[in-house]
């Protein structure tokens, strides 16, 4: 049994080395190395809040449109028809009715005209008989036409002298003048101020009974108007000033400039027509002989031409004189809307930088 053992042993043995040897299994060739490409980092990310709705702005509802509260237009009971003899008379009454309704101011004496000649018209005793008052210059300006237009309109109305309270100045007795006092009196605007007051209480008179706001609202607009004229004062002051006191002469057609030139510092040395009134009557040889022979050592520069009066005898005594003519002031009337001298306050503007632009 122990043979047999062996014997299978050996067998097993010499089986086992005539087999084939075994072919080692193929060494893999390692692959090179792959250098791992950079990570690229994922973007950073910006950090955004959570989204939070936006808090709702409450809006008040919209209110129902309201107009606007219009200013009341001040407007009297019963229409009023006043009726004003001059351009200037006109002017002030416009500016202490202004923005009232229901007021209707008729002129007499038209733009451009003079009112020492003035003939009333037809239309002029309708205007008068249709209002309710007249305003008038007073001092005896309008007193060659005045009594019978106003004895033509019949009827009776309350005639407001808007010279009243005003300091007159006497007439120079050199001259000839149908005149106690000197009628010219617009020509100062701190008098003139006073003409407004009595414009404007001319009007309160008639309205204050029956409508006490439109009395107040005259009375504001004078106020404002006046503050206007002291203005204007100032202003012609100050232009004033840029003349040379010894140049400061005057001669014009006629002696309407007394109170402008005793308010400015200026001297009227003479007129072409001798007096305060254009209807004065026409300058004689021997007024204008003793005139030109009064301005030429004087050095007077030039004669003022007036706007409304005939142009032809002052361009005359000027030649005679051999100095020049400066047109045109405005003493006795106002330009149209288009012109130089629209309103009293314009007057008083355009005369000033006519005569400083001259004598300077």
């Amino acid at each position: 049994m122990k043979n047999l053992l062996i014997a299978s042993a050996l067998a097993l043995v010499a089986l086992a080395a005539c087999a084939p040897a075994a072919t080692p299994a193929p060494t893999a060739t390692p692959k090179p190395t792959e250098v791992p490409k950079p990570t690229q980092a994922p973007p950073i990310a910006t950090a955004v809040p959570p989204t939070v709705a936006p808090t709702a702005t409450k809006v008040p509802p919209t209110p129902t449109p309201v107009p606007p509260t219009a200013t009341a237009v001040p407007k009297v009971a019963k229409p009023l028809n006043l009726s004003a003899s001059t351009v200037f008379v006109r002017d002030a009454l416009v500016n202490v009715t202004q923005g009232i309704q229901g007021i209707t101011i008729n002129g007499i004496v038209p733009l451009g005209a003079d009112p020492h000649e003035y003939e009333p018209t037809p239309k002029d005793v309708k205007a008068v008989s249709d209002s309710q008052a007249v305003f008038i210059n007073g001092a005896g300006f309008e007193e060659e036409w005045l009594g019978k237009l106003i004895k033509n309109a019949g009827g009776s109305r309350p005639i407001v002298d808007l010279s009243e309270g005003v300091k007159l100045n006497k007439i120079d007795a050199q001259f000839q003048s149908e005149f106690d006092n000197d009628p010219h009196y617009w020509q100062d605007p701190e008098r003139w101020q006073q003409a407004v007051n009595n414009a404007a209480k001319g009007v309160v008179a008639l309205v204050s009974a029956s409508d006490p706001s439109i009395a107040e609202a005259v009375k504001k607009n004078a106020e404002a108007y006046i503050a206007k004229i002291k203005e204007t004062d100032a202003m012609i002051k100050t232009e004033v000033a840029k003349i040379p006191a010894d140049k400061r002469v005057l001669v014009t057609t006629h002696d309407a400039f007394g109170y402008y030139a005793q308010r400015y510092g200026f001297k009227v040395v003479g007129t072409v027509i001798p007096g305060p009134s254009t209807a004065s009557g026409a300058a004689t040889p021997r007024n204008i002989k003793a005139l030109v022979d009064t301005i030429k050592p004087l050095g007077v520069k030039a004669i003022f031409i007036e706007e409304g009066v005939n142009p032809k005898l002052t361009e005359a005594v000027a030649k005679e004189a051999g100095i020049g003519v400066i047109e045109k002031l405005y003493l006795d009337t106002l330009s149209d809307d288009k012109g130089p001298a629209a309103t009293y306050l314009d007057m008083l503007k355009h005369n000033t930088m006519t005569v400083v632009g001259a004598l300077k």
